[in-house]
């Protein structure tokens, strides 16, 4: 992060940001997929990642989304269908980084190349960002398959059992939220005309309770420019369109 810091001049659009991330750790500090030796678990323990530069695109992914984070970049994981990769929303397109190709960068329709060169059908859901949760259970899964193979069948036991309770512990995260909605922690917005509500339509759980029929009810979104997801990008084309359009 630190050597990221020296070659940041801003101001920098995240694309360049990015640039000079994958050549800090790509190319500098020599980072590399483990191609000949894949599924050795060490490839997915982080500190030895970092020690020996050489890891499988999810454990590489980590390290680039964490040292973006010091950085300031905004950045999410994305868990393809059989591979990782690090996904940038803050443009008009999205943009998708291979850390398992020395951070190539990767337009969406280059990815859904990437998936049917693989036999995968895409789908657009496929490039959306996926939680924390799920990146840790696929870890989890892949040293079970990783130690599986290597006839360690006690740490594959191991970790299989962290993915049921990673699942389990979320699932009692998510009750405990819904609970606490229930009560004086929520907001409940009572409606008056010329009434604007505002809220971070990622981070925050939020719900109607519809209207009755016999009212009229317009409902008017705003897509910020640059923001990735299901609404209309500024060109007026649905983002589903746009991808099928590079697919």
């Amino acid at each position: 992060a630190a050597r990221g810091r020296e070659l940041f001049a801003e101001p920098l659009s995240i694309r360049e940001k990015c640039r000079i991330l994958t050549r800090v750790l790509f190319h500098e500090h020599g980072f590399r997929g483990n191609i000949e030796h894949y599924t050795d678990p060490l490839n997915s323990f982080l500190d030895q990642v970092l020690a020996r530069r050489k890891g499988t695109p999810l454990s590489l992914g980590i390290v680039y989304l964490l040292v973006a984070q010091r950085l300031g970049m905004d950045l999410e994981p994305v868990g393809l269908p059989g591979h990782f990769m690090v996904g940038c929303y803050l443009e008009q397109a999205p943009l998708f980084i291979d850390p398992f190709e020395q951070g190539a960068f990767r337009s969406p329709g280059e990815v859904f190349a990437f998936l049917k060169a693989n036999k995968v059908s895409p789908k657009v859901s496929d490039l959306a960002p996926t939680p924390v949760r799920e990146v840790l259970c696929r870890t989890c899964r892949n040293l079970a398959h990783h130690y599986a193979l290597a006839g360690d069948s006690a740490r594959a036991k191991l970790f299989t059992g962290f993915v049921g309770e990673f699942e389990e512990i979320y699932d009692e995260i998510c009750h405990e939220i819904n609970r606490l909605g229930k009560g004086n922690s929520a907001y409940w917005h009572e409606w008056h005309p010329t009434d604007l509500v505002i809220w971070d339509n990622w981070r925050m759980l939020h719900a109607v309770e519809g209207c009755d029929a016999k009212y009229e009810r317009q409902t008017l979104r705003t897509t910020i420019k640059g923001d990735y997801g299901l609404g209309y990008f500024e060109d007026g084309k649905k983002i589903g369109e746009v991808y099928r359009e590079v697919a």
